[in-house]
C-alpha cells in the first residue's frame, strides 16, 4: 500500500522522495544509486513511521544517473522497487562574503533605520558574525541582540519591560537565488571543551527553538509606505501590543518551518546526551518545502516564534547559512 504512493523527484543536490503511510507502519526507505560502471550501490537508508513521511537524499553532483528505491518494513519485508532516472539539480552555498570577505548579503533596511519600523532585531553584537564561518562558540563571535523591548521600537511607549515576540530578522542576499535549504548554528559550545560539559549552551537561552523561513523576489514595503512607526510595525509584525496582524505574510513566500530539538527528544539540559551536542556541533539543518524550491527570492526573513528558555528577550545564533543555486 505504501510502495503505491510513493514518489520520486528531483532536488538539490539528490533526490526527494515522498510517500504516505496511513498505518503509521514503522519502515525503512533505502536509496540505491548506479555507480561510474552502472552497478547499483546502497546510498542511504532513513527510518520513519509518519503518516506523511518525506526525504531529500542529498550528496550527488547533477549528472543523469539510475536511482532505485525500495520500502523495508518491521519484519524484512521488502516492497517491489521504484527505478527511475534523474539528474539532480546542482547546488552550491549561495554566498555570504566576497573573496576579501566583504559581506555580500546585508541586514535589510539597516542603513536607513528603516528596520526599526519593521520590528526587526536591533543587534548589540554586530549582525556579521552570523556570517563570519565560525559554526561553535560559547562566547564571542556569536550574533546577540539587545533584549527586544517594545521601547525600543517606539521610544514614547507607555511600559519599558514589555518583550516583543516574534523576534524578526531580514536578510538582502545581494542577488536572486533559488533555496534549496538553510543551516543554523545555536550558540553551544568552545570547541576545545568536553562534549557535555556543564558550561555549553546548546538548547538553552536564546537560542533558537521554533522558527520560520520566508522569502521574497519584491522589493519589502518602506516607512514611506506608512503613516507611522505603529502602523508600519502592525503590518510586520504579530506583537498583539500594537495590534500586529503579520500581513507582510500575505506578500512573501513561506519557505521552511523549523523545529531545532534534539534528537533525543530531551526538554532539557539536563537530560541531554552526547548524540545531542554533537548533532548540534553539525548546525540545524531544514529543506526549502518542495513546491517552493524554485521560487526566485533575494530577501529571506527569520521569524522566531519561541527560544529555548521562554523567559529570554535577546537571541543567540553563531551562523546561518543558506544553499540553493542562482538565477
Amino acid at each position: 500500500v505504501i510502495r503505491n504512493s510513493l514518489k520520486a523527484s528531483v532536488a538539490f543536490g539528490g533526490v526527494y522522495v515522498s510517500w504516505k503511510n496511513e498505518f503509521n507502519a514503522n519502515l525503512s526507505v533505502s536509496l540505491y544509486a548506479s555507480d561510474p560502471i552502472g552497478d547499483m550501490i546502497l546510498y542511504d537508508i532513513i527510518y520513519s513511521n509518519n503518516p506523511i513521511g518525506s526525504h531529500t537524499f542529498r550528496g550527488f553532483d547533477d549528472s543523469e544517473r539510475n536511482f532505485r528505491l525500495r520500502i523495508k518494513d518491521r519484519w524484512g519485508y521488502y516492497s517491489a522497487p521504484l527505478d527511475t532516472v534523474l539528474s539532480p539539480l546542482l547546488e552550491e552555498e549561495i554566498r555570504s562574503r566576497d573573496e576579501f570577505q566583504k559581506p555580500i548579503w546585508s541586514k535589510y533596511g539597516l542603513n536607513d533605520g528603516s528596520y526599526i519600523w519593521r520590528g526587526d532585531a536591533i543587534d548589540s553584537e554586530p549582525w556579521t558574525a552570523m556570517i563570519d564561518g565560525i559554526l561553535i562558540s560559547r562566547g564571542v563571535p556569536l550574533y546577540n541582540t539587545s533584549d527586544n523591548y517594545l521601547k525600543s521600537y517606539i521610544p514614547n511607549y507607555e511600559s519599558n519591560n514589555v518583550a516583543c515576540m516574534p523576534w524578526y530578522f531580514t536578510f538582502d542576499l545581494g542577488s536572486e537565488v533559488s533555496l534549496s535549504r538553510h543551516k543554523m548554528w545555536m550558540r553551544g559550545r568552545n570547541p576545545n571543551e568536553a562534549i557535555l560539559a556543564s558550561s555549553h549552551r546548546y538548547y538553552q537561552q536564546g537560542n533558537p527553538k521554533y522558527y520560520e523561513i520566508w522569502g521574497t523576489n519584491k522589493r519589502p514595503k518602506q516607512k514611506s509606505d506608512f503613516s507611522s512607526v505603529e502602523e508600519s510595525l502592525s503590518y510586520w509584525t504579530a506583537w498583539p501590543e500594537i495590534g500586529g496582524t503579520d500581513a507582510w505574510k500575505n506578500d512573501w513566500v513561506k519557505l521552511a518551518e523549523c523545529a531545532a530539538l534534539p534528537p533525543s527528544g530531551a526538554v532539557t539540559s539536563a537530560e541531554l546526551v552526547a548524540d545531542d551536542i554533537l548533532y548540534a556541533d553539525k548546525g540545524f539543518e531544514f529543506d526549502v518545502f518542495p513546491e517552493a524550491s524554485g521560487q526566485e527570492v533575494r530577501y529571506v526573513r527569520m521569524v522566531v516564534k519561541e527560544f529555548w528558555e521562554k523567559s529570554f528577550t535577546k537571541i543567540n545564533i553563531v551562523e546561518f547559512k543558506l544553499y540553493g543555486a542562482y538565477r
